[in-house]
């Protein structure tokens, strides 16, 4: 069994976790259900997500942030429109 050399990340959680909540308050979901139940997906696979990133050379905080354009392709999520 091959073990990585593990890289530390640059972001505190607490901060990656704020990013995630923001990519989610910036986009409605037609179903509030739906939106909970995505937003826990993410949050549970943020670990993960951001190993992934650091893995690939890829800045965490902006992977984080170029959720919102994924969640975006999806035909029940819009721009939220402040008013």
């Amino acid at each position: 069994m091959q073990h990585k050399n593990k890289t530390f990340s640059p972001y505190p959680n607490y901060l990656c976790r704020k990013a995630l909540r923001f990519v989610f308050n910036t986009v409605k979901f037609d179903d509030p259900y739906m939106a909970c139940l995505v937003y826990d997906s993410y949050l549970w696979n943020l670990g993960i997500m951001r190993e992934y990133a650091r893995d690939h050379n890829i800045d965490e905080m902006a992977y984080i942030l170029s959720i919102r354009d994924t969640l975006l392709k999806s035909f029940n999520v819009h721009d939220y429109e402040y008013k």
